[in-house]
């Protein structure tokens, strides 16, 4: 169920092209770390949803081999959430897009 991204379908998150997907899911984890430096958790948990509900809809759009790695980086993501530190975010934001090589080559790693 999509509650967060309101206009958001199925069959329109299935037009991105993956390394889209990725970077979108990837947005929330770096607006998190910015929010985590200022430890303004409430908002930082707004944008875990965000990318929980983006990587769903990735999962259910993915082929079986993708879908394995996505359900496993979704277990590590649940500690981020229960625990948010900016190194776990870090690793998770760094993780995410090494599942798309042309969105982890558009992201200037020097900035983390």
């Amino acid at each position: 169920m999509i509650r967060l991204h309101k206009g958001l379908t199925n069959k329109k998150w299935r037009q991105y092209p993956r390394f889209q997907q990725i970077l979108m899911i990837g947005t929330e984890f770096a607006r998190a770390r910015h929010l985590l430096k200022e430890k303004d958790y409430e908002h930082i948990l707004d944008c875990y949803e965000r990318a929980y509900e983006l990587l769903d809809l990735t999962i259910n759009d993915s082929d079986k081999s993708l879908q394995k790695e996505l359900l496993r980086f979704r277990e590590y993501f649940g500690n981020l959430y229960l625990k948010p530190t900016i190194r776990l975010n870090n690793q998770l934001y760094r993780f995410i897009l090494t599942l798309d090589s042309q969105a982890y080559n558009s992201i200037d790693f020097k900035k983390l």
